[in-house]
């Protein structure tokens, strides 16, 4: 059961992980794409549909970003599955703190 939690814990943070890279690309990714095409297109014989390319990107990274934020929202209690919230330090249906372990957990249930 430790393991499991372990791997709940883990999925989460990694959750949180790719939704913060995915924000950080979106605001970021036009001052690096678009100057860098730019370059490209004077200088390379690149075909002009490429000027779309940033566009498709940041549309990509916009999506990523909100799947990651439902996902976080969606995310279901290691301890009972109901749905944990995104916010919450602790589960809104059985107390699960977050990022606690079973011996934890079970200290928990005992009071």
């Amino acid at each position: 059961m430790e393991e499991t939690y372990a791997a709940a814990w883990r999925g989460l943070r990694r959750l949180r992980r790719i939704r913060f890279y995915a924000v950080v690309a979106f605001i970021c990714g036009p001052f690096v794409m678009i100057p860098a095409l730019e370059l490209l297109l004077r200088f390379a014989s690149i075909p002009t549909v490429l000027r779309e390319a940033p566009v498709v990107v940041e549309v990509a990274f916009a999506l990523t970003a909100g799947f990651c934020e439902w996902s976080l929202y969606k995310w279901e209690c290691p301890r009972c599955g109901h749905v944990f919230g995104r916010l919450h330090e602790e589960c809104k249906k059985c107390g699960l703190p977050l990022w606690s372990n079973e011996t934890e957990s079970r200290e928990g249930l005992k009071d």
